[in-house]
């Protein structure tokens, strides 16, 4: 791999040069699967995204900061519903150039009490009319970050809340009743609800693991790759749901460069793509992506 072009300020509102991206390819809303494992940077990368920008947080607390750093936090918050039926807390960062112009949105969706789930159920009544609240608030981003503790809120919600209980009135044992719920949930909300935003950037996080991968044509059925970290047969099918699918990773672990792997790679065990066809690897910044594939083409 030669050396990558870095020749970027790392500002959140540098305003995009028409001199160097094409508009009609510039403009062009990405959906994005991006793995990749503790520290690599996936959350400062996708803070690097057009704003403003909403970010559903189902990181335990303290994973915010990438998103804080971009500008000037605001106090926690706490959000009710019109009909006072459901709250959760938000965090705005605004603009250290413009005073008052929100950059930024966090909300805190992380399960505080698993053992009296309500998170789940509040985000999905939260999010139900998410296509207005874009076209109202302009929101040019929605990260949910991330998928893997999104996944542990369902399934919290199914242990001790929805499915608690059996027909019998029984305490439910059978732990495949959960998981089935928690990856229904995956199936319908990374799949289905987040990709098919298709009036803003949409990006999935998820952690990775190892996972059996059915699709490789193995002797046995299956190989193992390091996949998205999700329950069942789901890490061989949420990239289905994407055309952007990017392991973001440190190629020096003491460095502070990072790269996206967006293809796949002969002997990686990492199953990426690009149906925009950006080159691999990329500079793990919004515009420099931008900036690569106008080299490309």
């Amino acid at each position: 791999m030669g050396e990558l072009d870095l020749d970027i300020k790392d500002d959140e509102e540098k305003a995009v040069d028409s001199r160097i991206y094409a508009e009609e390819v510039y403009q062009d809303y990405l959906h994005v699967l991006l793995m990749g494992r503790p520290g690599a940077g996936k959350s400062h990368f996708a803070a690097t995204f057009p704003k403003p920008m909403l970010v559903f947080g189902f990181d335990p607390a303290g994973k915010e900061d990438p998103y804080l750093d971009r500008g000037t936090a605001g106090p926690i918050t706490e959000a009710k519903s019109k009909n006072g039926l459901y709250s959760f807390a938000y965090r705005d960062i605004y603009s250290k150039k413009e005073k008052g112009r929100v950059i930024i949105r966090y909300e805190y969706w992380g399960e505080s009490n698993p053992i009296k789930p309500d998170r789940y159920p509040t985000f999905m009544a939260r999010t139900m009319a998410l296509e207005q609240e874009i076209r109202e608030s302009g929101w040019k981003t929605i990260v949910l970050d991330s998928a893997t503790y999104f996944e542990l809120t369902a399934r919290a919600f199914s242990e001790n809340g929805v499915n608690r209980l059996n027909d019998k009135g029984e305490v439910t044992k059978d732990q495949r009743i959960h998981y089935g719920y928690s990856a229904h949930a995956c199936e319908q909300y990374l799949m289905m609800r987040l990709p098919n935003l298709i009036m803003c950037n949409t990006i999935a996080i998820t952690h990775i693991d190892e996972q059996k991968d059915y699709s490789s044509g193995a002797e046995d059925g299956a190989v193992v790759r390091k996949m998205a970290a999700l329950p069942g047969k789901l890490p061989n099918r949420i990239a289905g749901g994407y055309g952007e699918c990017w392991l973001i990773y440190r190629p020096n672990p003491a460095g502070k460069e990072r790269l996206l792997q967006t293809q796949e790679r002969e002997g990686s065990m990492f199953d990426c793509k690009s149906l925009k066809r950006f080159p691999d690897p990329c500079p793990a910044h919004y515009e420099l992506l931008w900036k690569g594939r106008s080299k490309e083409l």
